[in-house]
C-alpha cells in the first residue's frame, strides 16, 4: 500500500509539474507574441521618419535649350527663323519658373519692390509718364517694368541693382527669378539667377 501510495503521488506531482511546465511555455510564448506585435507598431513611425530623414530634395526644374549662344543677349528680331522665336519664348517664360521646392514669394516683398522699380524707372525715364508702370507676374516671379524709352540690355540690372538697391541675389533668394523692362522697342529680360543670362527681343509697343 505505501508503495502504491508513493507512486501515485510520484504521478501526480509529475503530472503537475507537466502542467506547470506548459504553463509556463506558453506564457514565454505569450510575451514573444505580445512583443513581436509590439515591434511593428513602433517601428513604423521610426521607419517613416528615417524615410523621410533619407528622402533626397526635388531636383531643379528641366529647362528649354537656349535661343543663343551663352553670352549673346540679341535682339531676337520678328524676322527670324520660327524655331529660334518658339525658343526664345519657351527660354524666355522657364527663366521666371520656379523649381518644384521653391516657396512662393512674399506679398510684402513683392509691393516692396514694385515700389523701389517704379521710383526707379522714373528717374531713369522722365519723360514716360503715363507709359510708366511696374507690375508683377507669372506668380510674383516675375517683374515687369513699361517704360517710354531706355530698355536694353543693361537696363534692368542697372534699375534693380544700381537705381533700386536691389541685388540680384536678394531677388533671387526671395523667390522674384526675372526683372524685365519693355518700351517702345525692346523687351529685356533679366535673370536674377543668373546675372550673365539677358535675352531682348524686338517687341515694339502696341499703342
Amino acid at each position: 500500500m505505501k508503495r502504491r501510495y508513493v507512486g501515485s503521488m510520484a504521478l501526480a506531482l509529475s503530472a503537475v509539474a507537466s502542467v506547470l511546465g506548459c504553463e509556463q511555455k506558453k506564457t514565454r510564448v505569450d510575451e514573444l507574441i505580445a512583443t513581436a506585435q509590439e515591434a511593428p507598431a513602433e517601428a513604423g513611425p521610426r521607419r517613416d521618419l528615417a524615410l523621410a530623414a533619407s528622402a533626397a530634395p526635388s531636383p531643379p526644374r528641366q529647362r528649354p535649350p537656349r535661343p543663343l549662344p551663352p553670352g549673346k543677349w540679341g535682339p531676337v528680331q520678328p524676322s527670324a527663323p520660327l524655331e529660334i522665336q518658339q525658343k526664345t519664348l519657351a527660354y524666355t517664360y522657364a527663366m521666371a519658373t520656379p523649381d518644384p521646392g521653391d516657396s512662393p514669394v512674399d506679398k510684402g516683398f513683392v509691393e516692396m519692390v514694385r515700389a523701389k522699380l517704379e521710383q526707379a524707372v522714373r528717374a531713369m525715364d522722365p519723360t514716360g509718364g503715363d507709359r510708366i508702370s511696374v507690375n508683377a507676374a507669372q506668380g510674383d516671379r516675375r517683374m515687369e517694368v513699361e517704360m517710354g524709352s531706355g530698355c536694353n540690355e543693361r537696363t534692368p540690372f542697372n534699375l534693380a541693382v544700381q537705381r533700386a538697391g536691389l541685388p540680384l541675389t536678394t531677388l533671387a533668394q526671395s523667390g522674384i527669378f526675372v526683372i524685365q523692362c519693355h518700351d517702345s522697342k525692346w523687351k529685356c529680360i533679366q535673370a536674377t539667377r543668373d546675372p550673365d543670362d539677358v535675352i531682348c527681343v524686338a517687341a515694339p509697343r502696341r499703342n
